[in-house]
């Protein structure tokens, strides 16, 4: 980040139950990659405000500004949020 003027470029998810890396990249597109086969990830037709986005946010002060910001702004758009948390 250079003066708060930050942009995700890349992110990643691994799910170790299924052994399925999901990934994506600003321009690239996303993908699921299985048993070492990597598989593009289309737009689905579905509408957004059908979505149930699960959402989290890192440990801190500083990481939970941003995190705020982006729950805030998908919140209205979707059917409803489920925020991760420890038990």
């Amino acid at each position: 980040c250079v003066s708060g003027n930050c942009r995700v470029v890349a992110g990643a998810v691994y799910d170790p139950y299924r052994d399925e890396l999901f990934g994506a990249a600003y321009g690239k597109g996303a993908w699921v990659e299985t048993a070492g086969k990597r598989t593009p990830l289309a737009v689905s037709s579905s509408m957004l405000g059908d979505a149930i986005v699960y959402a989290g946010a890192p440990p801190g002060m500083r990481a939970l500004k941003p995190s705020l910001r982006g729950i805030a702004a998908v919140a209205p758009h979707v059917r409803t949020m489920r925020l991760l948390g420890s038990a």
